[in-house]
C-alpha cells in the first residue's frame, strides 16, 4: 500500500490527504500545487445535442512543480522521493470554460457524467521512471465524492475521500488556481 500524506496552505490553513495506492508507503507533505480548467462534452445519443461542463483538474506535488499549466506540472520526476496526486472534477450541466467549478459534491459516477469524479491518479518516482496509479472510476468497487468547499480567485479548496479497490486517497486539498 501507499500511504501518501498531504499538506498545503490555502485560505483556511493546512491540508492533508492519506492515500493507499501502488503497493508502497511514501510520505508526503505538499510544497506545490496548480489546477487547469477545460470543458468536457456529453453526447446523450444519436440526434440529441451534445451537454458540456466546466472540467476542473487539481495537481499536488511533494517538490516544486513548474506550474505554468497541467502538461509542466506533470513533468518527469527525478527522485525517489517525489510524488504527486492528481484529480479532475466535471461541473454542472450547461456550464463551460468561462463558467468556474462551484462549491458542491462531485460523486464518482459510473457514467461519469455531470457533477462527478472524473480521474484520480497517484505518481510516484521508482527505477528512473514515473510510475502511474489510476483509479478505475468506472469499477464496481469504485465509491466516493469531492466536496468542494471553498472557491477564490487563487485557491480551490474541499475535502476527497475515493476509492477503488486497494486503492484510496482521503483528506483535505487546497490546489492553487494561476493567475491569467
Amino acid at each position: 500500500m501507499c500511504a501518501l500524506l498531504m499538506s498545503a496552505c490555502g485560505g483556511g490553513g493546512s491540508s492533508s490527504l492519506s492515500i493507499k495506492a501502488g503497493g508502497k508507503d511514501v510520505p508526503m507533505s505538499v510544497k506545490s500545487s496548480g489546477s487547469d480548467k477545460s470543458v468536457f462534452t456529453y453526447t446523450p445519443g444519436v440526434g440529441q445535442p451534445p451537454v458540456t461542463a466546466t472540467s476542473f483538474s487539481a495537481m499536488l506535488g511533494n517538490y516544486e512543480m513548474e506550474t505554468t499549466n497541467f502538461a509542466t506540472m506533470k513533468k518527469k520526476m527525478t527522485s525517489a522521493d517525489q510524488a504527486r496526486v492528481s484529480f479532475s472534477i466535471y461541473g454542472e450541466a450547461g456550464t463551460g470554460l468561462n463558467d468556474e467549478i462551484k462549491p458542491g459534491t462531485y460523486k464518482v459516477d459510473k457514467e461519469g457524467r455531470f457533477m462527478s469524479v472524473s480521474t484520480v491518479t497517484v505518481t510516484t518516482f521508482a527505477d528512473g521512471k514515473d510510475k502511474e496509479t489510476y483509479f478505475d472510476l468506472r469499477a464496481a468497487d469504485a465509491k466516493g465524492e469531492i466536496k468542494v468547499t471553498s472557491v477564490t480567485t487563487d485557491a480551490v479548496s474541499g475535502s476527497i475521500d475515493v476509492s477503488q479497490g486497494d486503492n484510496s486517497v482521503k483528506g483535505n486539498f487546497t490546489a492553487k488556481i494561476a493567475k491569467k
